[in-house]
């Protein structure tokens, strides 16, 4: 009979718990989806078992080391390789992208006043922006890119923002589901869009969707707005800015491998990773669109459509909404038309949703999508073009 301890099992233990490791680089390293890519199945039934994969396979290779060292199975050499590669591989996988690379900040975000954020930014810089109850912040694109996740209490509300880079796609939630509050950290991209996930129950949420996987339960959203930091200097010139330059030499590394990849995806005819489901030949997968979702009813429009049609009164989901395209600030924004229980046509309305008859309520517009992205999870979608 074999013994348990010998070099054989031990060598055996060994390779498993290197296989552990590399199946969680491979399937949750995100980069890795460049050169390999695993069903959406795959991929989630990994991530719901990764504390328990994590255990057992530190558990096994801490057996393994133990017994290699006392019975002197190894070289000291081999030793030091097998360590570093099964280190290596089992942060990569299933350590570094919600731990380290992004680290989010939904609670501990930096607000800065607008003129603060002007030495570091020039006024043309593209900034996300949350307006509630009069109360707005702006979160630059490239300061929002590293972290992805960025909190605040706007306007008394409690209100988290997932920026996706790839995407293009800035969402608004209000961080809670079951009246239960979200940790909300990184995943990785599926599809070329940000996968989220809740610390506290390990529930992944697709940024695009806002909802729980495998669950009806959606984020509840707020409305986003793109627009210049000049533009949100003139509309809200008490507004704050999210703050988050460049400290070190880590997030200097990030930010160039963000920058490399989003660069490429904007540029480029493919998209960055080979991942996506569905493409829709109506326009080019890299333009930009701003997508409407209401009920089950979902609409995308160009920018040249919304220049030739500023104000848009019509329906979505059943809902009565004007959707418009501000030429001096560049922005888009939508709103209901219901006023005091009347349906309005509205022809003349300012950028903080005032009309003659009074002050209309915002709703979500997804500003500056990749049409890829859009037409991939909306693949019904309607065009106005």
């Amino acid at each position: 009979m074999i013994p348990l301890t010998s070099k054989r099992n031990v060598t055996m233990l060994l390779i498993l718990a290197h296989l552990i490791a590399l199946g969680g680089f491979a399937v949750l390293g995100d980069l890795t989806q460049l050169f390999v890519q695993f069903p959406r199945s795959v991929t989630m039934m990994v991530w719901d078992f990764r504390i328990e994969l994590m255990v057992l396979g530190l558990s096994i290779f801490g057996l393994a080391l133990f017994f290699s060292i006392q019975n002197r199975y190894l070289s000291k050499t081999i030793l030091a390789v097998n360590i570093i590669a099964f280190s290596g591989l089992f942060f990569s996988g299933y350590i570094n992208v919600p731990y380290f690379m992004f680290q989010t900040q939904q609670d501990t975000a930096k607000y800065v006043s607008i003129q603060e954020a002007q030495k570091y930014l020039n006024q043309n810089e593209k900034v996300m922006v949350i307006e509630v109850n009069g109360d707005a912040r702006a979160f630059p694109h490239n300061w929002i890119a590293q972290p992805h996740v960025a909190g605040d209490i706007i306007g008394g509300e409690e209100i988290t923002l997932a920026y996706c880079s790839l995407s293009h796609l800035g969402t608004a939630y209000r961080p809670y589901a079951n009246d239960q509050k979200l940790d909300l950290k990184v995943m990785l991209q599926l599809e070329n869009n940000l996968v989220l996930f809740d610390e506290n129950t390990n529930v992944p949420i697709q940024q695009i969707y806002g909802r729980l996987e495998r669950s009806e339960a959606r984020l509840s959203k707020y409305p986003t707005q793109v627009m210049s930091l000049a533009a949100f200097e003139h509309i809200y010139p008490e507004g704050r800015v999210f703050f988050n330059p460049v400290e070190n030499l880590w997030d200097k590394i990030v930010r160039g491998m963000v920058l490399d990849v989003t660069h490429r995806q904007y540029t480029e005819d493919e998209p960055a990773f080979p991942t996506m489901k569905h493409m829709d030949s109506r326009l080019h997968p890299k333009e930009q669109i701003y997508g409407v979702v209401i009920g089950d009813d979902t609409i995308a429009y160009t920018k040249g459509f919304l220049e030739r049609n500023p104000i848009i009164n019509t329906t979505i989901g059943g809902k009565d909404v004007v959707i418009v395209y501000y030429a001096e600030f560049d922005t888009v924004a939508g709103f209901s038309r219901i006023l005091d229980g009347q349906i309005m046509t509205v022809t003349e309305i300012d950028v903080q949703g005032n009309i003659a008859a009074g002050k209309l309520d915002r709703i979500p517009v997804d500003s500056e999508v990749l049409w890829m992205i859009w037409s991939n999870f909306y693949p019904d979608t309607d065009l106005k073009n």
